[in-house]
């Protein structure tokens, strides 16, 4: 078995001292959250900071104990067995967080459909109630760093219970908004867009300026951003009749459909139109046995319509 040289046991006595007291440590945060995770009075937020402590803890715990198998030529099975019961009290822990949240956001107090009266909510803080102060990080926007902000758009009703619903239960997220900033202060506007319509952004600002004569018709479901990450890349083959039949106004009707089709494509998508008749051939004869990304084929299309 070969011999480790005088330094490289200083560094293993001093990973196994580390070791030991992590596992204290670890312990220790662990009991802490089961404490908070059974007490009858908790907010999210309290147990996401205690959530947060005992994954710090364990990824550096794991992180000693890889940097003591790299030293030591005498890793025992004990020491693999103590280690993966931290493992599995991890995994639990994290099991027992994800049904907290998910059993927090379908708390029947929280579901405006499931009162008979009138509802009764805590009443949210209006932008104009919250102090804004300019922030050069956002274009001296006047921004509150210790709220997020909700935009409804004109078009969906706002005391909707469905749009109430997921306005509540994404308060939280104002929460992992603070913490991103803190991990990254060079971070700029975080967004939240809901199918529900609304669209929740950290810090809060206000949304429309004063004296603005335009409606507000913003929709964050109709934004690039919302479309490209709600849906995933698509590769697709368009076929139009060109037969005899396809003259005048089924001609047209068909050439709009395929333009319709084309505008709800992102830059993720690649397409390619053919048209048949006896035969089948390419609407662009350099595409013919390719798909191409929908903007290139889309300026080509434009090109040739005029």
């Amino acid at each position: 078995m070969p011999s480790m040289t005088e330094d490289e046991t200083v560094k293993l006595d001093k990973l196994k001292g580390e070791r030991s007291q992590l596992r204290r440590v670890f312990t220790n945060a662990a009991r802490r959250f089961s404490d908070v995770l059974e007490s009858t009075d908790i907010q999210t937020k309290d147990i996401s900071s205690d959530f947060n402590k005992v994954i710090e803890k364990a990824e550096r715990l794991f992180k000693v104990d890889e940097e003591i198998k790299a030293v030591t030529f005498e890793y025992t099975d004990e020491e693999f067995d103590i280690i993966e019961s931290y493992r599995d009290k991890l995994t639990e822990i994290k099991s027992k967080y994800s049904k907290h949240l998910q059993e927090d956001f379908k708390h029947p107090e929280d579901d405006v459909r499931s009162t008979s009266s009138k509802v009764e909510s805590k009443p949210q803080k209006s932008i104009r109630d919250l102090e804004l102060k300019p922030h050069r990080n956002f274009a001296n926007a006047p921004v509150n760093f210790n709220h997020s902000s909700v935009h409804v758009p004109t078009n969906v009703y706002d005391k909707d219970p469905k749009v109430l619903n997921s306005i509540k239960w994404s308060e939280y997220l104002t929460f992992i908004f603070k913490n991103n900033l803190a991990v990254d202060p060079s971070l700029n506007w975080q967004y939240f867009g809901s199918s529900t319509g609304f669209l929740r952004t950290f810090p809060a600002t206000s949304w429309t300026k004063e004296g603005r004569q335009k409606p507000d018709l913003y929709d964050c479901r109709t934004r690039n951003w919302y479309v490209k990450a709600a849906a995933s890349a698509k590769d697709i083959v368009i076929l139009v009749d060109s037969s005899g039949s396809m003259t005048g106004i089924r001609k047209e009707i068909a050439r709009n459909a395929v333009d319709d089709i084309l505008s709800t494509l992102t830059e993720d998508d690649f397409v390619t139109v053919l048209k048949f008749d006896e035969d089948v051939f390419p609407v662009v004869p350099c595409f013919e046995n390719s798909l191409v990304q929908e903007y290139i084929f889309f300026i080509v299309i434009n090109s040739l319509h005029q």
